[in-house]
Protein backbone atom coordinates (compact mmCIF):
# COMPACT_ATOMS: atom_id res chain seq x y z
CA UNK A 1 0.00 0.00 0.00
CA UNK A 2 2.79 2.26 0.81
CA UNK A 3 3.62 1.76 -2.93
CA UNK A 4 0.65 2.70 -4.34
CA UNK A 5 0.00 5.62 -2.15
CA UNK A 6 3.76 6.85 -3.39
CA UNK A 7 2.82 6.38 -7.25
CA UNK A 8 -0.67 8.28 -6.55
CA UNK A 9 1.52 11.21 -4.67
CA UNK A 10 3.69 11.21 -7.76
CA UNK A 11 1.43 11.09 -10.10
CA UNK A 12 -0.78 14.39 -8.29
CA UNK A 13 2.57 16.28 -7.97
CA UNK A 14 3.96 15.77 -11.93
CA UNK A 15 0.30 16.80 -13.47
CA UNK A 16 -0.71 19.18 -10.06
CA UNK A 17 -1.09 22.08 -13.42
CA UNK A 18 -3.97 19.91 -15.23
CA UNK A 19 -5.47 18.92 -11.95
CA UNK A 20 -5.42 22.57 -10.32
CA UNK A 21 -7.25 23.83 -13.31
CA UNK A 22 -10.10 21.49 -12.72
CA UNK A 23 -10.36 22.22 -9.18
CA UNK A 24 -10.40 25.59 -9.90
CA UNK A 25 -13.53 24.87 -12.44
CA UNK A 26 -14.88 22.22 -10.17
CA UNK A 27 -15.20 25.17 -7.32
CA UNK A 28 -15.93 27.79 -9.93
CA UNK A 29 -19.36 26.37 -10.60
CA UNK A 30 -21.09 26.96 -7.43
CA UNK A 31 -19.65 29.77 -6.49
CA UNK A 32 -20.67 31.51 -9.11
CA UNK A 33 -23.68 29.88 -9.00
CA UNK A 34 -24.65 31.33 -5.24
CA UNK A 35 -22.88 34.58 -5.94
CA UNK A 36 -23.80 35.32 -9.77
CA UNK A 37 -24.80 38.91 -9.88
CA UNK A 38 -26.09 40.83 -12.75
CA UNK A 39 -23.15 40.42 -15.27
CA UNK A 40 -22.93 36.93 -15.05
CA UNK A 41 -26.96 36.51 -14.61
CA UNK A 42 -26.94 38.30 -18.13
CA UNK A 43 -24.52 35.88 -20.01
CA UNK A 44 -27.91 33.50 -20.28
CA UNK A 45 -26.27 30.03 -20.33
CA UNK A 46 -22.96 30.59 -21.75
CA UNK A 47 -21.13 30.79 -18.31
CA UNK A 48 -22.24 27.21 -17.26
CA UNK A 49 -21.95 25.77 -20.54
CA UNK A 50 -18.33 26.77 -21.06
CA UNK A 51 -17.59 26.03 -17.07
CA UNK A 52 -19.07 22.51 -17.87
CA UNK A 53 -17.49 22.19 -20.73
CA UNK A 54 -13.82 23.04 -19.41
CA UNK A 55 -14.27 21.27 -16.36
CA UNK A 56 -15.12 17.64 -18.41
CA UNK A 57 -12.32 18.50 -20.70
CA UNK A 58 -9.99 18.92 -17.82
CA UNK A 59 -10.57 15.95 -16.15
CA UNK A 60 -10.31 13.64 -19.50
CA UNK A 61 -7.68 15.13 -20.37
CA UNK A 62 -6.06 15.25 -16.89
CA UNK A 63 -6.95 11.16 -16.56
CA UNK A 64 -5.60 10.41 -19.62
CA UNK A 65 -2.33 11.81 -19.23
CA UNK A 66 -1.92 10.20 -15.83
CA UNK A 67 -3.07 6.92 -17.18
CA UNK A 68 -0.58 7.62 -20.41
CA UNK A 69 1.82 8.47 -18.69
CA UNK A 70 2.74 4.71 -17.28
CA UNK A 71 0.90 3.01 -20.49
CA UNK A 72 0.25 -0.74 -19.98
CA UNK A 73 0.66 -1.17 -24.08
CA UNK A 74 4.48 0.35 -24.14
CA UNK A 75 6.81 -2.64 -22.99
CA UNK A 76 9.86 0.11 -22.56
CA UNK A 77 7.57 2.63 -19.81
CA UNK A 78 9.82 2.93 -16.45
CA UNK A 79 7.66 1.04 -14.33
CA UNK A 80 8.17 -2.33 -16.40
CA UNK A 81 11.83 -1.96 -15.22
CA UNK A 82 11.54 -1.60 -11.98
CA UNK A 83 9.63 -3.67 -9.14
CA UNK A 84 6.55 -2.26 -9.63
CA UNK A 85 4.51 -5.04 -9.73
CA UNK A 86 1.32 -4.70 -12.47
CA UNK A 87 -1.17 -4.71 -9.99
CA UNK A 88 0.54 -2.15 -7.98
CA UNK A 89 0.12 0.05 -10.69
CA UNK A 90 -3.75 -0.54 -11.60
CA UNK A 91 -4.65 0.27 -8.02
CA UNK A 92 -2.77 3.60 -8.27
CA UNK A 93 -4.54 4.72 -11.61
CA UNK A 94 -8.15 3.17 -10.07
CA UNK A 95 -7.39 5.65 -6.69
CA UNK A 96 -6.19 9.21 -9.04
CA UNK A 97 -9.91 7.88 -11.01
CA UNK A 98 -11.50 7.62 -7.22
CA UNK A 99 -10.03 10.91 -6.29
CA UNK A 100 -11.88 12.78 -9.64
CA UNK A 101 -15.09 11.07 -8.33
CA UNK A 102 -14.52 12.31 -4.20
CA UNK A 103 -13.89 15.56 -5.08
CA UNK A 104 -16.87 17.06 -6.82
CA UNK A 105 -18.83 14.85 -4.28
CA UNK A 106 -17.33 16.57 -1.76
CA UNK A 107 -18.09 19.68 -3.02
CA UNK A 108 -21.89 18.81 -3.72
CA UNK A 109 -22.34 17.55 -0.29
CA UNK A 110 -20.64 21.47 0.92
CA UNK A 111 -23.26 22.75 -1.16
CA UNK A 112 -26.11 20.54 -0.09
CA UNK A 113 -26.61 22.46 3.61
CA UNK A 114 -25.63 25.86 1.90
CA UNK A 115 -28.99 25.57 -0.32
CA UNK A 116 -30.96 23.84 2.72
CA UNK A 117 -31.56 20.40 0.79
CA UNK A 118 -33.03 17.89 3.51
CA UNK A 119 -30.60 15.39 5.18
CA UNK A 120 -33.03 13.15 4.45
CA UNK A 121 -31.95 13.30 0.34
CA UNK A 122 -28.17 12.84 0.81
CA UNK A 123 -28.26 9.40 1.26
CA UNK A 124 -29.29 9.85 -2.36
CA UNK A 125 -27.27 12.82 -3.67
CA UNK A 126 -24.34 10.72 -2.73
CA UNK A 127 -25.69 7.49 -4.82
CA UNK A 128 -26.65 9.62 -7.61
CA UNK A 129 -23.49 11.51 -7.67
CA UNK A 130 -21.00 8.22 -7.23
CA UNK A 131 -22.28 6.00 -9.64
CA UNK A 132 -22.73 8.60 -12.60
CA UNK A 133 -19.54 10.24 -12.24
CA UNK A 134 -17.98 6.96 -11.54
CA UNK A 135 -19.11 5.59 -14.87
CA UNK A 136 -18.11 8.65 -16.91
CA UNK A 137 -14.63 8.64 -14.88
CA UNK A 138 -14.30 4.87 -15.55
CA UNK A 139 -15.16 4.99 -19.41
CA UNK A 140 -11.91 7.70 -19.91
CA UNK A 141 -9.72 5.28 -17.85
CA UNK A 142 -10.46 2.11 -19.91
CA UNK A 143 -9.94 4.48 -22.96
CA UNK A 144 -6.89 6.20 -21.92
CA UNK A 145 -5.45 2.55 -21.27
CA UNK A 146 -5.96 1.26 -24.72
CA UNK A 147 -4.96 4.53 -26.74
CA UNK A 148 -1.42 6.00 -26.82
CA UNK A 149 -2.05 9.65 -26.94
CA UNK A 150 -4.50 12.06 -25.66
CA UNK A 151 -6.00 13.18 -28.44
CA UNK A 152 -6.96 9.95 -29.51
CA UNK A 153 -8.34 9.06 -26.15
CA UNK A 154 -10.72 12.34 -26.57
CA UNK A 155 -11.96 10.90 -30.33
CA UNK A 156 -12.46 7.43 -28.60
CA UNK A 157 -14.36 9.01 -25.69
CA UNK A 158 -16.24 10.96 -28.19
CA UNK A 159 -17.05 8.42 -30.24
CA UNK A 160 -18.16 5.80 -27.72
CA UNK A 161 -20.25 8.86 -26.20
CA UNK A 162 -22.17 9.39 -29.79
CA UNK A 163 -22.03 5.86 -30.81
CA UNK A 164 -24.06 4.77 -27.45
CA UNK A 165 -26.54 7.18 -27.62
CA UNK A 166 -26.85 6.37 -31.75
CA UNK A 167 -27.03 2.77 -30.25
CA UNK A 168 -29.53 3.16 -27.61
CA UNK A 169 -32.11 5.21 -29.05
CA UNK A 170 -32.21 2.69 -32.10
CA UNK A 171 -32.92 -0.30 -29.72
CA UNK A 172 -35.38 2.02 -28.23
CA UNK A 173 -37.04 2.80 -31.88
CA UNK A 174 -36.69 -1.15 -32.43
CA UNK A 175 -38.68 -2.61 -29.61
CA UNK A 176 -41.21 0.37 -30.25
CA UNK A 177 -42.51 -1.48 -32.94
CA UNK A 178 -46.20 -2.60 -33.11
CA UNK A 179 -45.11 -6.39 -33.00
CA UNK A 180 -42.67 -5.94 -30.02
CA UNK A 181 -45.10 -3.13 -28.09
CA UNK A 182 -47.38 -5.97 -27.20
CA UNK A 183 -44.17 -7.61 -24.85
CA UNK A 184 -44.28 -4.62 -22.79
CA UNK A 185 -48.16 -2.87 -22.72
CA UNK A 186 -47.20 -3.46 -18.95
CA UNK A 187 -43.96 -1.69 -17.25
CA UNK A 188 -42.22 -3.90 -14.42
CA UNK A 189 -42.64 -2.37 -10.90
CA UNK A 190 -38.60 -1.44 -10.83
CA UNK A 191 -38.38 0.47 -13.83
CA UNK A 192 -37.16 3.39 -12.40
CA UNK A 193 -33.94 1.50 -11.82
CA UNK A 194 -33.24 1.49 -15.52
CA UNK A 195 -30.62 4.23 -15.10
CA UNK A 196 -29.06 3.70 -12.20
CA UNK A 197 -28.79 -0.31 -13.40
CA UNK A 198 -26.71 0.51 -16.59
CA UNK A 199 -24.80 3.07 -15.01
CA UNK A 200 -23.27 0.20 -12.33
CA UNK A 201 -23.27 -2.13 -15.34
CA UNK A 202 -20.68 0.33 -17.06
CA UNK A 203 -18.61 1.60 -13.22
CA UNK A 204 -17.97 -2.21 -12.31
CA UNK A 205 -17.04 -3.22 -16.34
CA UNK A 206 -15.02 -0.13 -16.95
CA UNK A 207 -13.00 0.09 -14.13
CA UNK A 208 -12.55 -3.74 -14.06
CA UNK A 209 -11.25 -3.79 -17.63
CA UNK A 210 -8.84 -1.11 -16.59
CA UNK A 211 -7.26 -3.13 -13.89
CA UNK A 212 -7.28 -6.12 -16.11
CA UNK A 213 -5.06 -3.83 -18.76
CA UNK A 214 -2.02 -3.06 -16.41
CA UNK A 215 -2.11 -6.78 -15.27
CA UNK A 216 -1.95 -8.37 -18.76
CA UNK A 217 -5.03 -10.41 -18.91
CA UNK A 218 -6.21 -9.80 -22.39
CA UNK A 219 -8.30 -13.05 -22.41
CA UNK A 220 -9.87 -12.27 -19.35
CA UNK A 221 -9.96 -8.86 -20.98
CA UNK A 222 -11.96 -9.65 -23.73
CA UNK A 223 -14.24 -11.84 -22.16
CA UNK A 224 -15.17 -8.98 -19.65
CA UNK A 225 -15.69 -7.18 -22.80
CA UNK A 226 -18.29 -9.33 -24.51
CA UNK A 227 -19.87 -10.23 -20.71
CA UNK A 228 -19.88 -6.23 -20.08
CA UNK A 229 -21.40 -5.58 -23.73
CA UNK A 230 -24.31 -8.68 -23.44
CA UNK A 231 -25.38 -7.62 -20.18
CA UNK A 232 -25.55 -4.10 -20.89
CA UNK A 233 -27.47 -4.91 -24.28
CA UNK A 234 -29.63 -7.13 -22.21
CA UNK A 235 -30.53 -4.02 -19.72
CA UNK A 236 -31.20 -1.65 -22.76
CA UNK A 237 -33.90 -4.31 -23.94
CA UNK A 238 -35.48 -4.99 -21.06
CA UNK A 239 -34.73 -1.29 -19.44
CA UNK A 240 -35.49 1.30 -22.00
CA UNK A 241 -39.26 0.29 -23.05
CA UNK A 242 -40.03 -0.06 -19.57
CA UNK A 243 -38.65 2.65 -18.37
CA UNK A 244 -40.22 5.08 -21.26
CA UNK A 245 -43.56 3.84 -20.61
CA UNK A 246 -43.22 4.35 -16.76
CA UNK A 247 -42.26 7.66 -17.22
CA UNK A 248 -44.69 8.89 -19.69
CA UNK A 249 -47.14 11.42 -18.32
CA UNK A 250 -50.34 10.41 -17.71
CA UNK A 251 -52.86 11.30 -20.39
CA UNK A 252 -54.70 13.58 -18.40
CA UNK A 253 -57.37 14.70 -20.79
CA UNK A 254 -57.81 12.49 -23.61
CA UNK A 255 -60.23 14.89 -25.96
CA UNK A 256 -60.26 18.42 -24.83
CA UNK A 257 -62.65 20.22 -26.22
CA UNK A 258 -63.89 23.96 -26.73
CA UNK A 259 -67.07 26.06 -26.74
CA UNK A 260 -67.22 29.17 -27.87
CA UNK A 261 -69.77 31.91 -27.64
CA UNK A 262 -70.08 33.99 -30.97
CA UNK A 263 -72.75 36.16 -29.32
CA UNK A 264 -70.46 37.40 -26.85
CA UNK A 265 -67.49 38.55 -28.83
CA UNK A 266 -66.19 41.74 -27.49
CA UNK A 267 -63.46 44.21 -27.83
CA UNK A 268 -61.33 46.08 -25.23
CA UNK A 269 -58.11 48.18 -25.67
CA UNK A 270 -54.60 47.42 -24.17
CA UNK A 271 -52.40 49.95 -22.92
CA UNK A 272 -50.46 49.60 -25.74
CA UNK A 273 -53.52 51.11 -27.97
CA UNK A 274 -54.24 47.95 -29.83
CA UNK A 275 -57.58 46.57 -29.62
CA UNK A 276 -58.03 42.46 -28.82
CA UNK A 277 -61.67 40.50 -29.56
CA UNK A 278 -62.21 38.68 -26.75
CA UNK A 279 -65.33 35.92 -26.12
CA UNK A 280 -66.33 33.71 -23.10
CA UNK A 281 -65.17 29.64 -23.85
CA UNK A 282 -65.34 26.67 -21.94
CA UNK A 283 -63.33 23.76 -21.99
CA UNK A 284 -65.17 20.58 -21.52
CA UNK A 285 -63.43 16.78 -21.41
CA UNK A 286 -61.47 18.16 -18.26
CA UNK A 287 -61.81 17.77 -14.42
CA UNK A 288 -62.51 20.36 -11.80
CA UNK A 289 -59.76 22.07 -10.50
CA UNK A 290 -57.66 22.12 -13.41
CA UNK A 291 -55.82 25.11 -14.73
CA UNK A 292 -55.76 25.82 -18.02
CA UNK A 293 -54.26 28.06 -20.56
CA UNK A 294 -55.40 29.28 -23.72
CA UNK A 295 -54.10 31.78 -26.24
CA UNK A 296 -53.97 32.22 -29.90
CA UNK A 297 -51.33 30.44 -32.22
CA UNK A 298 -52.99 31.45 -35.76
CA UNK A 299 -55.91 32.80 -37.22
CA UNK A 300 -57.74 35.47 -39.67
CA UNK A 301 -60.71 37.30 -39.97
CA UNK A 302 -62.53 38.21 -43.24
CA UNK A 303 -65.84 40.37 -43.66
CA UNK A 304 -68.67 38.02 -44.98
CA UNK A 305 -69.73 41.00 -47.56
CA UNK A 306 -66.15 41.12 -48.97
CA UNK A 307 -65.72 45.17 -48.33
CA UNK A 308 -62.65 44.27 -45.99
CA UNK A 309 -60.16 41.83 -46.98
CA UNK A 310 -58.41 38.79 -45.03
CA UNK A 311 -56.56 40.57 -41.71
CA UNK A 312 -54.06 38.37 -39.81
CA UNK A 313 -54.87 38.61 -35.97
CA UNK A 314 -51.90 39.28 -33.72
CA UNK A 315 -51.19 36.99 -31.24
CA UNK A 316 -50.64 38.67 -27.36
CA UNK A 317 -51.19 35.98 -24.74
CA UNK A 318 -53.64 35.70 -22.40
CA UNK A 319 -53.82 33.79 -19.26
CA UNK A 320 -57.04 32.62 -17.97
CA UNK A 321 -57.43 31.00 -14.65
CA UNK A 322 -59.24 28.48 -12.99
CA UNK A 323 -61.62 25.89 -15.50
CA UNK A 324 -65.11 27.04 -16.56
CA UNK A 325 -66.43 30.33 -18.35
CA UNK A 326 -63.77 32.07 -19.04
CA UNK A 327 -62.22 34.58 -21.43
CA UNK A 328 -60.80 33.44 -24.76
CA UNK A 329 -58.34 35.93 -26.95
CA UNK A 330 -59.17 35.92 -30.19
CA UNK A 331 -56.56 38.05 -31.60
CA UNK A 332 -56.00 41.83 -31.72
CA UNK A 333 -55.91 44.40 -34.46
CA UNK A 334 -54.43 47.69 -34.67
CA UNK A 335 -56.96 50.77 -34.60
CA UNK A 336 -57.00 51.48 -38.23
CA UNK A 337 -57.97 47.44 -38.69
CA UNK A 338 -60.45 47.78 -36.41
CA UNK A 339 -62.66 50.42 -37.55
CA UNK A 340 -63.02 48.84 -40.77
CA UNK A 341 -64.43 45.97 -39.27
CA UNK A 342 -66.56 47.58 -36.22
CA UNK A 343 -70.17 47.18 -36.73
CA UNK A 344 -69.27 44.04 -39.59
CA UNK A 345 -69.92 40.41 -39.60
CA UNK A 346 -67.40 38.82 -40.06
CA UNK A 347 -65.71 34.99 -40.39
CA UNK A 348 -63.18 33.90 -37.98
CA UNK A 349 -60.78 30.73 -38.66
CA UNK A 350 -57.97 29.87 -36.56
CA UNK A 351 -56.40 27.51 -33.98
CA UNK A 352 -56.25 27.83 -30.36
CA UNK A 353 -53.42 26.19 -28.34
CA UNK A 354 -54.58 24.78 -24.76
CA UNK A 355 -52.47 23.97 -22.12
CA UNK A 356 -54.07 22.33 -18.56
CA UNK A 357 -52.22 21.46 -15.96
CA UNK A 358 -53.77 19.23 -12.77
CA UNK A 359 -52.62 20.96 -9.19
CA UNK A 360 -50.68 18.60 -6.91
CA UNK A 361 -49.87 20.53 -4.41
CA UNK A 362 -50.17 23.49 -2.79
CA UNK A 363 -48.33 25.56 -0.38
CA UNK A 364 -48.43 28.77 1.24
CA UNK A 365 -45.77 30.63 2.92
CA UNK A 366 -46.33 34.72 4.46
CA UNK A 367 -44.95 37.49 2.38
CA UNK A 368 -42.05 38.05 4.51
CA UNK A 369 -38.04 38.02 4.03
CA UNK A 370 -36.79 34.33 5.02
CA UNK A 371 -40.17 32.62 5.11
CA UNK A 372 -39.90 29.17 3.58
CA UNK A 373 -42.40 26.40 2.48
CA UNK A 374 -41.81 22.80 0.93
CA UNK A 375 -43.60 22.04 -1.80
CA UNK A 376 -43.40 18.81 -3.18
CA UNK A 377 -39.87 17.58 -3.79
CA UNK A 378 -38.99 21.65 -3.62
CA UNK A 379 -38.16 24.01 -1.08
CA UNK A 380 -39.54 27.54 -1.48
CA UNK A 381 -37.80 30.62 0.32
CA UNK A 382 -38.24 34.00 0.33
CA UNK A 383 -34.64 36.18 0.48
CA UNK A 384 -36.40 39.47 0.08
CA UNK A 385 -39.22 41.38 -0.56
CA UNK A 386 -40.06 44.11 -2.67
CA UNK A 387 -36.29 44.26 -4.06
CA UNK A 388 -35.20 47.30 -5.90
CA UNK A 389 -34.88 46.42 -9.46
CA UNK A 390 -35.85 48.02 -12.55
CA UNK A 391 -39.71 48.04 -13.24
CA UNK A 392 -40.82 45.95 -16.08
CA UNK A 393 -43.86 47.26 -18.30
CA UNK A 394 -46.81 47.22 -15.73
CA UNK A 395 -45.48 45.31 -13.14
CA UNK A 396 -43.63 45.85 -9.86
CA UNK A 397 -41.37 43.85 -8.46
CA UNK A 398 -42.66 41.88 -5.21
CA UNK A 399 -40.07 39.50 -3.97
CA UNK A 400 -37.24 37.59 -4.79
CA UNK A 401 -37.20 33.70 -3.97
CA UNK A 402 -35.08 31.00 -4.01
CA UNK A 403 -36.38 27.25 -5.06
CA UNK A 404 -34.09 24.35 -4.23
CA UNK A 405 -35.42 21.30 -5.45
CA UNK A 406 -34.62 17.90 -5.33
CA UNK A 407 -34.44 14.71 -7.84
CA UNK A 408 -34.37 11.16 -7.52
CA UNK A 409 -33.68 8.46 -10.23
CA UNK A 410 -37.43 7.12 -9.59
CA UNK A 411 -38.89 10.85 -9.99
CA UNK A 412 -36.65 13.48 -11.56
CA UNK A 413 -37.56 17.25 -10.83
CA UNK A 414 -40.55 18.52 -12.23
CA UNK A 415 -40.46 22.05 -10.74
CA UNK A 416 -40.47 23.65 -13.68
CA UNK A 417 -44.61 23.54 -13.93
CA UNK A 418 -45.88 25.90 -11.30
CA UNK A 419 -48.18 28.59 -10.90
CA UNK A 420 -47.52 31.63 -8.22
CA UNK A 421 -50.11 33.61 -6.80
CA UNK A 422 -50.53 36.95 -4.69
CA UNK A 423 -53.15 36.02 -1.95
CA UNK A 424 -54.73 39.03 0.18
CA UNK A 425 -57.56 37.55 1.99
CA UNK A 426 -60.31 36.50 -0.46
CA UNK A 427 -58.56 37.96 -2.71
CA UNK A 428 -56.00 36.26 -5.45
CA UNK A 429 -53.56 37.93 -8.42
CA UNK A 430 -51.56 35.91 -10.75
CA UNK A 431 -47.48 36.59 -10.19
CA UNK A 432 -45.16 36.01 -13.23
CA UNK A 433 -41.78 34.61 -12.34
CA UNK A 434 -38.59 36.26 -14.10
CA UNK A 435 -35.84 33.40 -13.48
CA UNK A 436 -32.58 35.66 -12.65
CA UNK A 437 -30.19 32.97 -12.62
CA UNK A 438 -28.93 31.16 -15.89
CA UNK A 439 -27.84 28.30 -13.84
CA UNK A 440 -30.95 26.19 -13.61
CA UNK A 441 -29.79 22.87 -12.36
CA UNK A 442 -27.16 21.60 -14.26
CA UNK A 443 -24.77 24.71 -13.17
CA UNK A 444 -25.14 24.28 -9.89
CA UNK A 445 -22.86 21.04 -9.24
CA UNK A 446 -19.75 19.75 -10.56
CA UNK A 447 -21.38 16.61 -11.37
CA UNK A 448 -23.07 14.80 -14.58
CA UNK A 449 -25.63 13.99 -11.90
CA UNK A 450 -28.70 16.61 -10.63
CA UNK A 451 -29.68 15.14 -7.36
CA UNK A 452 -30.85 18.85 -6.79
CA UNK A 453 -30.75 22.66 -8.37
CA UNK A 454 -31.07 26.04 -7.61
CA UNK A 455 -33.71 28.73 -9.21
CA UNK A 456 -33.36 32.10 -8.43
CA UNK A 457 -35.92 34.32 -9.15
CA UNK A 458 -38.28 37.40 -9.21
CA UNK A 459 -41.34 37.86 -8.52
CA UNK A 460 -43.96 40.82 -10.64
CA UNK A 461 -47.15 41.73 -9.61
CA UNK A 462 -49.61 43.84 -12.03
CA UNK A 463 -48.87 47.14 -10.99
CA UNK A 464 -52.93 47.47 -9.96
CA UNK A 465 -52.21 44.65 -7.23
CA UNK A 466 -49.84 46.81 -5.04
CA UNK A 467 -52.70 47.52 -2.68
CA UNK A 468 -52.63 43.92 -1.89
CA UNK A 469 -49.00 43.91 -0.97
CA UNK A 470 -49.31 44.16 2.97
CA UNK A 471 -48.35 42.73 5.78
CA UNK A 472 -50.86 40.30 5.70
CA UNK A 473 -50.44 39.03 2.41
CA UNK A 474 -49.43 35.74 1.41
CA UNK A 475 -47.77 33.48 -1.05
CA UNK A 476 -49.18 30.53 -3.01
CA UNK A 477 -47.54 28.38 -5.21
CA UNK A 478 -48.85 25.44 -6.71
CA UNK A 479 -47.20 22.61 -8.04
CA UNK A 480 -48.43 20.76 -11.38
CA UNK A 481 -48.69 17.23 -11.74
CA UNK A 482 -48.90 17.12 -15.73
CA UNK A 483 -49.57 19.10 -18.37
CA UNK A 484 -51.32 18.80 -21.43
CA UNK A 485 -50.72 20.59 -24.51
CA UNK A 486 -52.91 20.69 -27.59
CA UNK A 487 -54.08 22.37 -30.54
CA UNK A 488 -58.36 22.80 -31.04
CA UNK A 489 -59.79 24.30 -34.37
CA UNK A 490 -61.76 27.32 -33.88
CA UNK A 491 -64.57 28.83 -36.57
CA UNK A 492 -67.34 31.20 -35.85
CA UNK A 493 -69.05 34.02 -37.50
CA UNK A 494 -69.82 37.26 -35.11
CA UNK A 495 -70.75 40.88 -35.61
CA UNK A 496 -67.52 42.96 -34.77
CA UNK A 497 -68.61 45.36 -32.00
CA UNK A 498 -67.98 48.93 -32.71
CA UNK A 499 -67.89 49.65 -29.48
CA UNK A 500 -64.27 49.72 -26.90
CA UNK A 501 -63.75 49.32 -23.12
CA UNK A 502 -60.61 49.45 -21.16
CA UNK A 503 -58.84 45.81 -21.14
CA UNK A 504 -59.93 44.45 -17.68
CA UNK A 505 -56.66 42.16 -17.10
CA UNK A 506 -57.93 41.00 -13.58
CA UNK A 507 -59.72 38.16 -15.21
CA UNK A 508 -56.50 36.43 -15.57
CA UNK A 509 -56.10 35.17 -11.90
CA UNK A 510 -59.83 34.85 -11.01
Amino acid sequence: MTQVLHLVRHDLLTHRRLLVAWLVVVLAQPLLTLLAGPAISATGIAVPVFLITSRLLLAAVALGTIVQADSPLDDRTFWRTRPIAARTMATAKLLIGAVVVAVPLLVVLIVAPLVRVPWSHWPSTIAQVVVTDAAAVGLVLLLASRTRTVASMLIAVLGTVVGSYGLLIAITETLQAPWLKQFYTVAPPNSQLAVPTMLMIIVLAAWTMTALVFLGQHYRLRLSLVGAVSVLALAVVWFVPAARLHRASPQFYPRPSLSVDAAQVRAERLESGRIVLLTTGTLSGVESGDRSRQYLVQGTIESEDGQVGTRRLGDPRFVTGRLGPHPVLLGGLSEADFKRFAGRSVRFQGRVDVEVARTERIGTLPLVANASVAVGHALVRIREVRPSVPLRLTFAPLATVDVTWTATWKEPARWGATQWYLRHGAEREYVFRFMQTPFVGFGLLPSLAWPFGLDRSVLYVPQRASPMVAATSALEVEEHRGVMHTELPLSLRFFVPTTVTPYDATRDSR
